[in-house]
Parts: structure tokens; sequence; C-alpha cells
């Protein structure tokens, strides 16, 4: 875990596509926006947007896989908007890993996937310690049967 979590907020730009290609479509915001302290890496993240709070994951940095500069990238879990132009929050929780290179697209796409998969069951394991309080939109089944449970 990060000591102290690190926040960032931006307005969402356009970006070249390529998540959205991969199947993950990202906000991108302007990576001059991110903090000074920030290491190249995939992180998970808590995200607020205008239409809900997600879990997901975030990339900042070079994206040596395809050629292009850097980013700073969000894929939330289960959003299906786009917001273009509009303030987002982003809670840094946890870096996943560094950034690397990948031998093709595949690799790459498969990558991310395991980075989602591993970020969301941290986040989940993070939402079921909380006492018996529902962790809001980050909630797990099991915390909210363990918490209906104890109502009764």
């Amino acid at each position: 875990m990060i000591k102290k979590s690190t926040r960032l907020t931006g307005t969402v730009i356009t970006g070249l596509g390529i998540g959205k290609k991969l199947g993950f479509p990202t906000l991108n915001l302007n990576p001059a926006r991110a903090p000074k302290t920030l290491k190249f890496g995939v992180y998970m993240v808590k995200v607020k947007t205008p239409v809900g709070e997600f879990n997901g994951a975030l990339h900042y940095g070079p994206r040596p896989t395809i050629g292009a500069p850097i980013s700073l990238e969000i894929y939330c879990v289960g959003l299906k908007r786009r917001l273009y132009g509009k303030r987002i929050s982003i809670s840094i929780e946890k870096r996943l890993r560094a950034v690397k290179k990948f031998k093709d697209a595949g690799e790459l796409k498969r990558q991310i996937q395991k980075d989602i998969k591993n970020g969301t069951e941290e986040m989940d394991i993070l939402a079921s310690d909380k006492d018996d309080k529902l962790a809001g939109p980050f909630t797990t089944v099991k915390s909210v049967i363990k918490a209906l449970k104890k109502k009764t």
C-alpha cells in the first residue's frame, strides 16, 4: 500500500484510443497533472466521476509497446460512459507494477486483464476488511452478506 493515499484531480481529455481498441477504454488526463512523487507504473485506484465512483487501474508513464509518449490514463471497472471535459478525482491506493514493454498487443492486453483482476481483488479485500460498515461503491458481496447477518 502507498503509506498515504496519493490524490489527483483533472479534466478528462481525448487520448489516442488505444485502450478502447484493446477493450479497455480509459479516461485520459494531462500527464503534467501527475504528482511529482508518482513513479511511472500501474496502480490500483478509486475514481470519483460525475456519474459515480469506480475501482480502476491507472497507467502513468511511457507506452513502450506501442512507441507512444507518456500518458496518464485510468480504466474504470464498470464505467460505460464517455466523460470528455468532465472533472474526475483519483485516489491512488497501491502500485501494482512498473511500466514494461510487451512483445505485442495481445501480450499487453493479457497483462491489463491481470492488472485489473489483481487490483480489483485487492480492493475487494480492503473493502471487506472494514468493520461492519459497508464500503459504498467498493462493497464486496462477502461484506454485504456479513453486514446483513450482523443486523439479524
